[in-house]
């Protein structure tokens, strides 16, 4: 029975498949076989962040000092990054804040499809299965999977 004062409960029409689960073993051969960006790239990816997310990553987030990383969007947050990490982006962080920290050599983000393009040839580099699967919606959903 409905009530009336009640919105209806809005139903699903049909259950979209999850992106793929890498295993620990995966995770670890994908960042071993990684170059420079790459590695950051998915590091970012496995640390939660979206692609948009890691798109409007300006070099004035990340403040090597503290070895933090602001997140700016809808789910806004500061991480702390691994070492490794903040070293990484930080040396090859422009002087312009406003610079993306993955972008092109005019200074654009990278487009969405790029990253996507970029995450699968680290997991073809580095052997992994079906590597096509191996998508930035999947590392954000291994990360999530491992919280």
């Amino acid at each position: 029975m409905v009530d009336a004062g009640q919105p209806p409960v809005p139903q699903l029409s049909a259950q979209q498949a999850l992106p793929r689960e890498l295993t620990q073993e995966e995770v670890g051969a994908l960042l071993a076989g990684a170059d420079d960006q790459g590695l950051a790239l998915c590091a970012l990816m496995l640390l939660g962040l979206t692609v948009d997310e890691v798109r409007a990553l300006t070099a004035d987030d990340l403040d090597s000092g503290s070895g933090q990383l602001a997140v700016r969007g809808a789910s806004a947050r500061k991480l702390v990054l691994p070492g490794w990490l903040v070293e990484q982006l930080a040396a090859t962080t422009s002087a312009d804040p406003q610079w993306p920290l993955f972008g092109t050599m005019q200074g654009e983000s990278l487009a969405a499809t790029e990253v996507a393009t970029r995450v699968t040839y680290v997991a073809l580099d580095a052997g992994l299965e079906e590597p096509t699967a191996v998508t930035p919606e999947a590392l954000r959903h291994t990360f999530i999977l491992h919280l």
